[in-house]
């Protein structure tokens, strides 16, 4: 498969890309030919790499205490409504 400078425009533009004029695709192109021939029939799928290595990741632990309530207790008793901060509407 061969890009031609039609090719290119189209997807460029789809995607939003701006491309020097000279940019030349097959060599990528070809090196994914390449890549679509590598036998990968006795390999089972996965999501990452990580899989692999049957890695456990840390638990989440809380950093930094909510300080919410302590927050709204300083700001101006008409910002603040129900644990919410009020803001004036922006839409009509």
């Amino acid at each position: 498969m061969s890009f031609n400078n039609d090719d290119l425009a189209k997807l460029a533009h789809l995607a939003r890309l701006d491309t020097p004029e000279n940019l030349d695709l097959n060599p990528i192109v070809e090196l994914f030919a390449t890549l679509e021939k590598v036998d990968t029939s006795n390999i089972e799928p996965m999501a990452n790499a990580l899989e692999i290595h049957n890695t456990k990741m840390r638990d989440d632990t809380v950093s930094e205490p909510n300080q919410r309530d302590a927050l709204q207790k300083i700001a101006r008793s008409d910002a603040t409504a129900a644990g919410f901060y009020l803001v004036p509407p922006v839409i009509e």
